[in-house]
């Protein structure tokens, strides 16, 4: 078996994944690389960060690679499909510092039509333009529009004044 596949059968073992995480940044480090996870951490806790943004969460994989590297402050997780934020929720649950809200930021408050593509990450407010449609057919592609309500940065920051 080699390094790289015993690494990711460690990685899902969830008292494994905080040193790994680690270790992989410093083996990085060694080689002239840096951990973009890391350095933001290190960027959030330099600069005091208040609270942390995760729009578009999908199922909290960036946010516990954040925490895991070493976000300290709050964080509000955004995702306005509920099932992703029940994936979200419990992948998440061990920190307390996570709140969870199922709407779009967008440029007003209310409800707007989403798109759910093939590859739901891909998934957006915006209608795909061409580019998207020529090289990422098979991950853009709709496969649903759906109703989701929406709210702006400008409302998301006043509901939190730590921020």
């Amino acid at each position: 078996m080699s390094a790289r596949a015993i690494y990711l059968q460690l990685i899902k073992v969830g008292f494994c994944r905080r040193s790994l995480r680690r270790l992989r940044a410093a083996l990085q480090r060694l080689a002239g690389y840096s951990d973009p996870y890391f350095d933001l951490a290190k960027i959030a806790r330099v600069s005091g960060t208040k609270v942390l943004i995760d729009i578009g969460c999908h199922h909290g994989q960036t946010t516990k690679r954040l925490i895991e590297s070493g976000i300290q402050c709050p964080v509000v997780a955004i995702d306005p499909l509920a099932e992703n934020l029940a994936v979200a929720r419990k992948e998440l649950q061990r920190w307390p510092q996570v709140s969870f809200l199922e709407c779009a930021v967008a440029e007003g408050g209310g409800r707007s039509s989403f798109f759910v593509n093939a590859n739901e990450q891909t998934s957006s407010l915006l209608d795909n333009e061409s580019g998207n449609q020529q090289s990422f057919k098979a991950d853009t592609e709709h496969v649903n529009v759906v109703e989701v309500p929406t709210i702006t940065l400008d409302s998301l920051i006043q509901r939190n004044p730590a921020s």
